[in-house]
């Protein structure tokens, strides 16, 4: 367990984070039934759809999100919060003010976009 970081602060971090991205996917969610509640004409129909794919598209980005909040979450529970899951080095504090589900340190972020490992 780190001793360098308010686990308060953070938790209190991604809490909000968590409502505020439930929130965008309530709001998004209705957004999408509401396209499919009209009766449209054939060209409201492709102007739905691209419209459908596009909040589609952000619904699976915030879901991902949501599921990064909730690990932080569990990692602050257990303790492994703020350090890198795949090196085991404490993660930047910068990186964790900027990114607060962070779960990997810059360099092994770095090497997996890389595909180095």
């Amino acid at each position: 367990m780190r001793k360098d970081l308010d686990f308060d602060q953070f938790q209190k971090i991604l809490e909000t984070e968590r409502i505020n991205i439930q929130q965008r996917i309530e709001l998004e969610t209705k957004s999408v039934q509401s396209y499919s509640d009209a009766n449209p004409d054939l060209l409201d129909v492709a102007a739905t759809m691209t419209a459908e794919s596009g909040i589609i598209g952000l619904l699976n980005h915030l879901k991902e999100k949501q599921t990064q909040i909730d690990e932080a979450i569990q990692r602050l529970e257990t303790g492994k919060f703020g350090i890198c899951v795949h090196c085991g080095t404490d993660i930047e504090i910068e990186r964790l003010q900027v990114k607060p589900y962070a779960k990997y340190c810059i360099k092994c972020k770095e090497n997996k976009e890389q595909r180095i490992w």
